[in-house]
């Protein structure tokens, strides 16, 4: 009711955003949980999903981050669908904190021509996702310690070293794993691999 008067381009745009804060209202509920399971060891809701749709949903979810940043986003999806039983919001969040992380790490760098790729394929009995950056990559004597529970590189206020942590404990749980390459000033490769069930 407050918005009458807008044109139909801002008031889809504000639905847009409605919408948007419901769902990730939702999502932080999840998150919340999460973070409750990482001390309790909470078991995954396994379902049938599609890791490419899933991917697409994370990348939607970061855009805004994305909609002023110099940041190209390239899909380097496999050409059949990944289709695997696993706990897709669980995973989702380990998607949104690698992108975020390598948002933060390209806005860092201050380039102005950032790329993320995101390339997936499967084997015999798993999933594999790579997320590239050309943002600052971590630094050597960090690169031990990044995955560590509360180590953080950012300044206080700003980072809680809890992303890197969450995702290694929730990849754990899915009977996965998380590993990455880093050069320092090039960027950053994390890879995610997951069984199919």
């Amino acid at each position: 009711q407050d918005a009458k008067g807008l044109s139909p381009e801002d008031r889809e745009e504000l639905e847009k955003a409605v919408r948007q804060i419901a769902e990730q209202t939702g999502r932080c509920r999840t998150i919340t949980h999460q973070l409750l399971g990482f001390v309790r060891q909470a078991a995954p809701e396994k379902t049938t999903f599609d890791v490419n749709g899933l991917l697409n949903a994370a990348i939607d979810f970061v855009s805004p981050e994305l909609k002023y940043a110099p940041i190209e986003v390239v899909r380097d999806f496999s050409k059949e669908p990944l289709s695997m039983e696993s706990d897709p919001t669980m995973m989702e969040q380990v998607f949104v904190n690698l992108l975020t992380n390598a948002i933060h790490a390209i806005s860092e760098k201050g380039s102005d021509q950032g790329r993320i790729e995101i390339k997936t394929a499967k084997t015999d009995s798993e999933v594999e996702i790579h997320i590239t950056d050309n943002g600052t990559g971590i630094a050597e004597e960090n690169q031990n310690k990044v995955l560590n529970l509360f180590f953080t590189t950012k300044p206080p206020g700003e980072g809680t070293g809890l992303g890197l942590s969450i995702c290694q404990n929730i990849l754990k749980t899915l009977n996965g794993g998380l590993s990455f390459q880093s050069e320092p000033g090039v960027g950053t490769t994390f890879t995610v691999r997951v069984p199919l069930s």
